[in-house]
């Protein structure tokens, strides 16, 4: 992994891959107890979670090797999702041809 985790509030957000669902997992991060988890991709990628607030809505930005998807931090509920197939295994696509 070299993405770095995020922090917020009281969870820990990463990216683990590897089973079904399981791309991006939100920890507690007292106790290491999953929270829940989201999206399924054939590789990880490289580009760390990030939150940003859209039109009142926090929303968790993942930008992964399939695409581009927008989660509720707090429930990992998918809001919406862009195809962005990259060419090689990290995520570094040129941008205009989002």
């Amino acid at each position: 992994m070299v993405a770095s985790p995020l922090v917020d509030g009281d969870q820990l957000i990463t990216l683990v891959g590897g089973n079904e669902n399981s791309l991006v997992v939100s920890f507690d991060k007292a106790t290491g107890k999953e929270r829940w988890r989201a999206l399924q991709d054939t590789a990880v990628g490289y580009a760390p979670p990030v939150i940003f607030d859209f039109g009142g809505r926090r929303q968790l930005i993942m930008w992964h090797p399939e695409a581009i998807s927008s989660l509720d931090p707090s429930s990992g509920e998918l809001i919406w999702q862009i195809p962005s197939r990259v060419r090689a295994g990290a995520v570094n696509r040129d941008s205009s041809q989002i």
